[in-house]
């Protein structure tokens, strides 16, 4: 990327991205892991929820252990400033994947491929449909 001349902020906003499409693929199949006995819309988003924290810590810490060395700075200096950026990194990626789960589970063609891809037989989240007295029921299904 420094020979197309993009610069070492191209490098840096490629590893990042890798680092968070790394850590997403990482969770939602240790969550269908942790489900395929029992699976539920809410199990499924707090184990996503428990593996993205996990993986965002251990990415942080792995990166913190070579920038430790690189640069001969202790890493029990860095650890606070870690869990605070961990935590929060970890808070972003479920509050973005929270709106797409809820897709996930609500409309009946992404279930399906959620069911393809995971293994798992998931029951249809019901959503209460609102009818005006004034007009005949319609659905567009």
């Amino acid at each position: 990327l420094i020979n197309l001349g993009l610069g070492i902020e191209a490098i840096q906003l490629s590893i990042f991205i890798a680092l968070t499409v790394g850590i997403v693929m990482l969770s939602f199949p240790l969550a269908g892991l942790m489900c395929r006995k029992k699976f539920g819309p809410v199990r499924f988003s707090i184990w996503t929820a428990f593996w993205l924290v996990i993986a965002t810590i251990v990415s942080f810490i792995v990166i913190a252990i070579i920038q430790s060395v690189s640069y001969e700075i202790p890493i029990s200096e860095m650890l606070s400033e870690l869990l605070i950026a961990g935590f929060i990194f970890a808070g972003v990626l479920i509050a973005g994947l929270l709106p797409f789960e809820i897709i996930l589970f609500a409309n009946s063609f992404w279930r399906k491929r959620f069911e393809a891809v995971f293994g798992l037989k998931t029951d249809p989240v019901p959503i209460e449909r609102v009818q005006m007295d004034d007009q005949p029921e319609t659905y567009a299904e």
